[in-house]
């Protein structure tokens, strides 16, 4: 059985990240998503955090717990598992980066924001040159990424 197959299969099905989802149970006919799909190496692994037990899901969608496994008959594609755990890790790496940067961009606009109008006339030379050196950091940073940070703030910085 292929992913596809099983989430057709589901009611309110959402993405939750690469290779996994969230959908209503149908073995106890929720209203919000209980059940998580995702894609393991050698099959589709469900679970309801609800409590329902798996042969109850399947028998509830139409599909025997031996269906959930990607190649029932034959042999393990390995190659084909290194793949896919490959893509997942390559996705996983790309959503934590998304996230870094996410932070950093806020951070950047935070500095930015708190160094306007700053009454700096009785700070020590030391003072100055860390705090210049972070809100020049933090200007860099946005203007290198192109965000939606006022023009006005920069500017001012």
């Amino acid at each position: 059985m292929t992913t596809d197959d099983l989430l057709q299969r589901l009611e309110g099905v959402r993405p939750r990240g690469a290779g996994r989802w969230v959908s209503r149970c149908p073995a106890h006919n929720d209203h919000t998503p209980s059940l998580s799909v995702s894609e393991g190496d050698r099959g589709l692994l469900i679970r309801c955090w609800a409590g329902c037990e798996l042969s109850a899901i399947c028998e509830a969608i139409g599909v025997k717990p031996k269906n959930l496994f990607y190649d029932t008959g034959g042999p393990v594609d390995r190659d084909a598992i290194r793949r896919n755990q490959n893509r997942r890790r390559a996705a996983q790496a790309m959503q934590r980066a998304s996230g870094k940067r996410a932070d950093a961009f806020r951070e950047a606009e935070a500095v930015i924001r708190a160094a306007t109008n700053l009454d700096i006339s009785k700070w020590s030379g030391e003072q100055l040159d860390a705090v210049l050196n972070r809100v020049c950091d933090a200007r860099d940073l946005l203007l290198r990424e192109g965000t939606d940070a006022t023009q006005h703030e920069l500017v001012e910085a």
